[in-house]
């Protein structure tokens, strides 16, 4: 009876021993192991190691989860907190449609001039031609600089052609949007789209002559409640109420 209790004595010392290695071990290099299962597999085994008896398997690794994968709330999906991009865009370079035929009639008149006054001087006065040119490259460049970007959790708008500026408004924070479509507008197939948001350093936003503007539209209200549900906000108006004059 002493022998068999001390039996069971060593081989408790021996399974914490054992425990407690592979628990600094698996610390050290990172990687997490079933220190209760192998023990207890290691000490079944050497129980069983009479011939003609099955061998026990013994399980070193737990399942891992991917490591790359963030640490998210319990019971949020995974995907529910990565930000996608929807839509990207700019200005329609139709807005611009004067300015682009101003410096086409600048354009044709420096030519009509070389021809009809200043033929004496040969080709020289076409080198005027660089200043229309340049201001159309100007404008462009700066409409292009200016970028839309919506995403499942942000409205992105960049701005500036060396020095570049980032505005970004949380979507749970958009309060209202107006589409507006003028005639000219539509004939182009572009909108406005004006939103109305509650931060506190960009209230308004306009995404001037966009194209498909419904769609933008859809997907923007789509995503702002998406949004809020995920966060679990809501957007309350509360007015100050008129105090009694005394």
């Amino acid at each position: 009876m002493t022998s068999r209790l001390g039996r069971i004595y060593a081989q408790a010392v021996v399974g914490e021993g054992l425990r407690g290695l592979f628990a600094v071990v698996a610390g050290q290099v990172g990687v997490p192991v079933n220190c209760r299962g192998l023990v207890g597999a290691i000490v079944r085994r050497w129980r069983n190691r009479s011939p003609g008896r099955e061998s026990v398997p013994i399980v070193f690794f737990q399942p891992l989860q991917s490591m790359n994968e963030p640490d998210l709330p319990r019971g949020l999906p995974v995907d529910a907190a990565r930000e996608t991009e929807i839509w990207t865009g700019h200005t329609s370079a139709w807005t611009f449609f004067g300015y682009f035929l101003f410096c086409l009639i600048l354009a044709a008149a420096i030519v009509a001039g070389t021809w009809f006054y200043f033929a004496d001087y040969g080709l020289l006065p076409l080198a005027l031609l660089v200043v229309p040119v340049v201001m159309v490259i100007v404008r462009w460049w700066m409409n292009r600089s200016t970028t839309y970007e919506l995403t499942s959790q942000r409205l992105k708008v960049h701005r500036g052609i060396f020095n570049r500026r980032l505005e970004e408004i949380e979507l749970y924070r958009v309060k209202d949007y107006v589409m507006d479509r003028p005639l000219l507008l539509r004939m182009m197939g572009l909108g406005n789209l004006t939103l109305v948001t509650s931060d506190a350093t960009t209230q308004t936003v306009v995404l001037a002559a966009i194209p498909n503007v419904a769609w933008v539209r859809e997907q923007l209200r789509t995503q702002v409640q998406a949004e809020r549900d995920r966060k679990r906000v809501r957007e309350v108006d509360v007015d100050s109420p008129d105090l009694p004059s005394t």
